[in-house]
């Protein structure tokens, strides 16, 4: 019998095809398919993407889930109606991923602002507690306004129109003209196009989700319900099990675990280079500064802080001579117990405990000299290396950005068989467009309002206006970069636009609190529309291969791209009751980055003269890393720089279990061969990404409501 699907589409070339009138394309099942798939993967995603500092596309497991409903349960369901439901689902998820690198900003503003409160500081030496225990105990203390959310909401949404109506014109130009590949994009044509093992792949992605859901649970659940006969377990430390010095990190992540493998898996072989980064990061240079003394004064102090707990004589000290060290840098009385903590020579103390011992001193006193270097050394020299290698990708971009620009120009609304136009209305793109502007400059005037009501400077309406404007003419520039980035090597540098956004506004407002919100605002807005947008071209991309009709692919990610952004938020703002951003297992290392980048621009007010020295020597450490970056994105192509500066300010827990993830692919594919890996390999770690980040999410909310049904106390 003959076939009902466009299969041969593929096979005339990259010419514009219209699928003919008899297949289903747009139908209630594929649209409601899409959503629901959509919203499970954004709040998965959220979750995966807080821990991990990156997503993986979301087109590919939409498309597997598709045949195993579609095909598997309701036993029907075309190549292009499948296309639909991936192109719905990807436009909701693909949101939360400029949600999550920049909202989170917010939160770990709230958590410094902790630190630095004399309240905070009663409350922990109460406690017995150093000030940064005590805040990381304490994710309640990470307030953000709610005026503030609702800005953030407000832009996310504009950038998901803008983001898509910007890029449609350049289809043509990129996907019929340039023939860019859109790896992912072809990856999900292949599977829309391979509809005989479409269900075995269903098939074994639940099974993926249902592990990865049973395993986060078991690992999850002693924090919520208490009294259980299993403890929660905790990351494999393998430098502590033997005895290294903590700066010398090998830790392998158990909560989020199987998402960083099941991310490095479904990467394979090109996130190896990950672990180049890590090493050069968190095994040569942080070993380098720890060894060699680098430091400032202050930070023997912290040793000391950190076993004041243990030892009742410490915390005498830091009561009598920790503020001189804090605001005048007069440290010499910590500098002999410091010593002696590092070499763990504690053997003429008293012991309080029977269990403490030198090599357990040492250790946490290593931690504390580590993680100084990693924050002030290691990771500047990462955030500089991904901004240089940003600026690197606009540079090599241009010749094609401009051959975009004169595409645009010369385009002209075209017919094609059976009077059907191919792409969205021209009429209709600018009302949109002009939707997308008055929205967020609607954002930005609402946050800049919130900062004013509090007591700081207010902006101008026409400061927010400038400010708009640039931020919408960058998100267009931006788009078509990132576009252009993924059809050739399928690295979407959002993170990079979203620190060149912070860079253009706060250079614009000035560095004034209000400007810091807008420029945020922007940030969000314009990392969400390249996401959009790259997105877009990847799907018309698969939708040209299978026979898909691009104005019907076009009008459908308008309609639902505002959803995504909506449910990321919702998702951040639970998480933020359980976890602390910026610590383990949600690091945020994205939105790490462009707080770094915004006090580099505009440093507190209130900040010592030790504190702008350390300033100081971080912005070096940014300029060196920024041309680090530049060069070797220049000079070997493909995103390098971006690539290495990640790995280097990610968490070495997160970064050595990719890393296993992506071993485990290239065994997988040498030992069982490509067809396994496919069919069987890359559906169950896509799984695995799904489950963990769902279940997370779940047991927050399970928390919150045992919290909230006991009064707001534990239990």
């Amino acid at each position: 019998m003959a076939s009902t699907e466009p299969a041969g589409a593929a096979d005339k070339g990259d010419n514009p095809i219209v699928a003919a009138a008899p297949y289903r394309e747009i139908t209630v099942a594929g649209i409601v398919l899409g959503i629901v798939v959509g919203v499970i993967m954004t709040i998965s995603f959220t979750y995966a993407g807080l821990k991990l500092g990156f997503t993986v596309p979301a087109s590919m497991v939409s498309a597997m889930l598709g045949w195993g409903v579609l095909r598997g349960m309701l036993r029907k369901g075309s190549i292009v109606e499948n296309n639909i439901n991936q192109t719905v689902a990807a436009a909701i998820n693909v949101s939360s991923a400029g949600v999550i690198f920049t909202v989170p900003v917010l939160y770990l503003f709230a958590t410094e602002r902790a630190r630095g409160s004399s309240d905070i500081a009663r409350l922990a030496a109460a406690a017995h507690m150093s000030v940064e225990r005590y805040v990381n105990a304490h994710p309640g203390l990470q307030v953000i306004r709610p005026e503030f959310l609702w800005s953030m909401a407000a832009a996310s949404v504009a950038g998901a129109m803008l983001g898509v109506l910007f890029i449609l014109p350049s289809r043509k130009q990129m996907i019929e003209l340039e023939r860019l590949v859109f790896p992912s994009g072809v990856a999900t044509a292949q599977i829309l196009k391979a509809s005989g093992s479409g269900q075995r792949r269903a098939r074994n992605l639940a099974y993926g989700i249902i592990f990865s859901i049973l395993f986060a649970t078991f690992i999850g659940l002693p924090g919520v319900v208490h009294r259980l006969p299993w403890p929660a377990l905790e990351d494999l430390n393998v430098s502590e099990v033997f005895h290294l010095p903590a700066w010398f990190v090998v830790t392998i992540a158990i909560s989020g675990g199987l998402t960083s493998i099941g991310g490095g898996y479904i990467t394979g072989r090109a996130g190896l280079v990950l672990m180049v980064g890590a090493t050069i990061g968190h095994w040569i240079i942080t070993p380098l500064v720890v060894s060699r003394g680098y430091h400032p004064a202050t930070l023997e102090m912290n040793v000391v802080v950190n076993a004041s707990e243990r030892w009742g004589h410490l915390q005498q000290l830091v009561d009598q001579f920790g503020s001189a060290c804090r605001r005048a840098g007069d440290c010499a009385a910590f500098h002999a117990p410091a010593r002696e903590l590092i070499a763990g020579d504690v053997s003429h103390w008293h012991v309080p405990h029977a269990n403490v011992a030198g090599w357990h001193e040492r250790w946490n006193a290593t931690s504390v000299l580590g993680a100084w270097a990693y924050r002030n050394v290691t990771r500047p020299l990462g955030v500089g290396m991904l901004l240089g290698g940003s600026i690197a990708s606009v540079v090599l971009t241009a010749p094609m950005l401009l051959a975009a620009v004169r595409s645009i120009r010369q385009q002209r609304s075209r017919r094609v068989a059976l009077g059907v136009s191919q792409e969205l209305n021209p009429a209709l793109m600018w009302v949109g467009i002009a939707m997308g502007f008055v929205i967020l400059f609607a954002s930005a005037y609402l946050g800049a309002r919130a900062v004013a009501a509090n007591g700081a400077p207010a902006l101008s309406i026409t400061s927010l206006l400038l400010a708009s404007l640039i931020a919408t003419v960058w998100m267009w520039l931006a788009n078509i970069i990132v576009s252009i980035t993924t059809g050739k090597t399928d690295n979407s540098p959002l993170s990079g636009m979203a620190l060149i956004t912070i860079l253009l506004i706060v250079t614009t407002l000035g560095r004034s609190e209000g400007g810091v919100i807008v420029a945020v605002v922007m940030a969000v807005a314009v990392c969400v529309a390249t996401g959009q947008g790259s997105d877009m071209m990847q799907d018309l991309k698969t939708g040209q291969l299978v026979g898909a009709l691009p104005r019907r692919q076009q009008i459908t990610q308008l309609v639902v791209a505002w959803v995504g952004p909506l449910v990321s938020l919702v998702t951040l703002m639970i998480l933020a009751k359980k976890f602390v951003f910026g610590q383990d297992p949600l690091t945020a290392p994205q939105a790490q980055a462009i707080k770094a980048a915004i006090d580099l621009l505009a440093p507190p007010a209130d900040a010592t003269a030790i504190q702008h020295q350390l300033s100081d020597a971080t912005k070096l450490r940014y300029v060196v890393g920024a041309v680090v970056g530049l060069v070797l994105t220049l000079g070997a192509r493909g995103g390098l720089g971006v690539v290495l500066g990640l790995a280097m300010y990610l968490p070495m827990s997160v970064t050595l279990t990719y890393c296993m993830g992506c071993a485990l692919a290239v065994a997988s594919e040498r030992w069982r061969g490509k067809e396994w890996l496919d069919d069987v390999g890359i559906p169950l770690a896509a799984g695995f990404l799904v489950g963990e980040g769902l279940s997370q999410v779940v047991l927050v909310g399970a928390d919150l409501w045992r919290v909230a049904a006991a009064g707001g106390g534990g239990s």
